[in-house]
C-alpha cells in the first residue's frame, strides 16, 4: 500500500505497508459504528501515520492540520 499526500505545498508518502492493518487495535470503540464512520476513522488513522513516519525534527502542525480538515471535508465534516 503507498500512501502520498500532498497537501498546500505539504508532501510525505509512506510505503512501509498497511499501516491501517497496523493501527487497526488502536481505533476500537465500545459501540457499534458504522462502516462509513470506520472508514473516516481509519483515514484519519493512515493520515497521521504517515505523517508521523515522515516528520523531521521540525513539525510543521499547520501543514498537519490542514490535512485532517481536507479528509473531513471529503467527508462532509465541518465542524
Amino acid at each position: 500500500m503507498l500512501i502520498s499526500l500532498i497537501v498546500s505545498g505539504c508532501s510525505f508518502s509512506d510505503s512501509s505497508g498497511s499501516i491501517s492493518n497496523s493501527t487497526s487495535s488502536i481505533i476500537s470503540s465500545p459501540f457499534s459504528i458504522s462502516d462509513k464512520d470506520k472508514k473516516y476513522q481509519n483515514e484519519v488513522s493512515d493520515y497521521t501515520m504517515a505523517y508521523v513516519k515522515s516528520s523531521s525534527a521540525e513539525v510543521d502542525y499547520s501543514c498537519f492540520l490542514k490535512g485532517l480538515s481536507d479528509i473531513a471535508a471529503e467527508k462532509g465534516i465541518n465542524n
